[in-house]
């Protein structure tokens, strides 16, 4: 059985979140959802952990969710495009939806 990792993190998403921590002198990323739209969905990203998170590493980096929130993680993969006029994180995940094959994709 081949284990998923809950969290991938691209090496460029990896150096620009430790370039954030750092900027906020902060231990965590914290995600959370903020809605969701059939396979789609949008997360939200700070610097803090709050009561009652829940604690996931990946490439070297502490991320924190809350309970609901911690479902949408699970296959969740974590880019940073600077390529264009609006720099930004990429979030893309594996469907976490009752549909069959899709992917889903937001920006943080």
């Amino acid at each position: 059985m081949e284990v998923v990792p809950v969290i991938t993190v691209t090496e460029k998403g990896r150096q620009k979140l430790i370039e954030l921590l750092e900027e906020n002198k902060a231990k965590y990323v914290r995600i959370f959802a903020l809605s969701r739209e059939h396979s789609a969905y949008d997360l939200g990203l700070e610097f803090e952990a709050k009561r009652g998170d829940v604690v996931i590493e990946a490439a070297g980096i502490r991320f924190v969710a809350d309970d609901m929130s911690k479902d949408y993680l699970r296959g969740l993969r974590i880019d940073y495009d600077d390529s264009d006029e609006e720099p930004g994180f990429l979030a893309t995940s594996s469907c976490n939806s009752t549909c069959s094959s899709c992917t889903s994709q937001c920006d943080l």
